[in-house]
């Protein structure tokens, strides 16, 4: 399955200078099979280790870089072992890619060795180094030793091509740029489609699951087994009860989405609840990229985009109120939300999914209220600056919101997403749903 990140794995494998590569995201949403793809197609050989699996391979490598406590001793060892402990051809060395799978942090840093590894790598080989891990770097790994890049579950581009429909994603970019009309039997076609993805989902299990049965009516177990491998990992984490209190979390963020006013409220989770015993659970949850972060903070759109993403993913986020969560992917939403009912979901879901496709884009989306009177969906920072985006599932009729914003700041024009073509007028820019990605 094709992906949008290979070509930017491309470039970095061409770059002299490389750094590690660290490949970070959701379990289960292709990053392994992104990697090995990768390695089968542009490199000679590849050496794969999964941290999490048991493995001679993975026991004996671990021992070696714990007995090397110098950049030296990897620089004069690390060729021997794998030629002698992996069998790599020697020849391969020139164009060989190592893959970490799922890396232990704590090991790393506990025995001090990694550095030590990554800098015999960047001083005499031209190996590649990339890495992959399910959880948020930890503070002690210097970030700009890294090129760091995010994975996100398939965007509606990526399932286009995924299903064999690649073209229709030309199709819908050059329309976006131009503002036509897309010919209304292709948008109709596209319609459709764009109601199988929000009903399987990004994930690639799910997405091979419709490919094997053209149909969408047996996914609800592949949205259950994503769901509960989410949980298992959730249990891992035993600090004063942190698991239980991400279960508590992430099973009312559904019920707190069902709300007139979405924003987290922490009464909904138990009688008592306050931010101080819940704050780090939110946490941990966002940095395990479980959940999506929106706040109501126009001044988090001061700080560049680079910056807010790697704040939000690795440095320990700080949550301010207000601020609503999103389940980071639209399978998990609907495992989570299997009781509620339909003409709920459908907006709730819709809402799920520009979130998650305008956070794949770079942005940092957050939301705006006006003493709860007025309501914005979403803004998001570009090079026009401040731009409102609206979600309307059914009907095109004007915003009393948007007008309320309007007469407090600023815009130069608002972006409203319905099921109808591509429209400008009266400065609001009309886009289908299946053609948020190209915001």
């Amino acid at each position: 399955m094709k992906r949008n990140l290979t070509e930017h794995l491309i470039k970095w494998k061409s770059h002299s200078m490389r750094k590690p590569y660290f490949l970070f995201g959701l379990r289960g949403c292709g990053k392994t099979f992104l990697a090995l793809d990768f390695a089968k197609n542009f490199y000679e050989g590849v050496l794969y280790l999964n941290f999490e699996q048991e493995s001679l391979q993975k026991n004996i490598l671990m021992q070696k870089l714990i007995l090397m406590e110098s950049t030296d001793s990897f620089i004069e060892y690390f060729p021997k072992i794998l030629s002698e402990v992996f069998e790599v051809p020697e020849e391969f060395f020139t164009n060989f890619l190592i893959v970490f799978d799922e890396i232990p942090f704590n090991f790393f840093i506990e025995n001090n060795c990694f550095t030590n590894f990554f800098s015999a790598l960047k001083a005499e080989y031209s190996f590649s180094l990339l890495l992959i891990s399910s959880h948020a770097m930890p503070q002690q790994f210097s970030l700009s030793e890294y090129e760091i890049h995010q994975l996100f579950p398939f965007q509606f581009d990526e399932f286009l091509c995924a299903v064999g429909s690649e073209w229709y994603a030309e199709v819908i970019r050059g329309h976006y740029q131009t503002g036509h009309k897309i010919p209304a039997m292709v948008h109709n076609e596209l319609s459709e489609l764009f109601k199988d993805y929000i009903t399987v989902g990004g994930m690639p299990a799910a997405i091979h699951e419709y490919l094997s049965f053209d149909e969408t009516n047996n996914l609800f177990e592949q949205h259950q087994t994503l769901l509960g491998r989410i949980r298992y990992d959730i249990t891992q984490y035993s600090k004063e009860g942190l698991a239980l209190k991400m279960q508590q979390v992430l099973d009312i963020v559904p019920g707190q989405l069902e709300k007139k006013n979405p924003k987290f409220q922490y009464r909904l989770i138990r009688k008592g609840a306050t931010f101080a015993l819940y704050q780090q659970a939110i946490e941990h949850l966002i940095s395990d990229y479980i959940l999506l972060y929106c706040p109501n903070d126009i001044n988090l759109t001061n700080i560049s985009i680079e910056k807010r993403q790697k704040s939000a993913s690795f440095e320990n986020l700080k949550l301010r109120d207000p601020f609503r969560l999103y389940p980071a992917e639209l399978g998990i939403y609907s495992a989570l939300s299997k009781n509620f009912r339909a003409e709920e979901q459908n907006k709730i879901l819709l809402d799920c999914y520009v979130m998650q496709s305008l956070t794949a884009k770079g942005y940092c989306p957050f939301f705006w209220e006006s003493n709860s009177q007025a309501s914005i969906d979403f803004l998001i920072h570009t090079k026009d600056g401040i731009i409102p985006v609206e979600i309307k599932p059914e009907d095109g009729s004007r915003s009393k919101s948007l007008s309320i914003y309007r007469q407090q700041h600023k815009m130069l024009y608002s972006m409203k997403i319905s099921p109808y073509n591509f429209e400008f007028s009266d400065s609001v820019k009309q886009i289908p749903y299946y053609a948020v990605f190209c915001l």
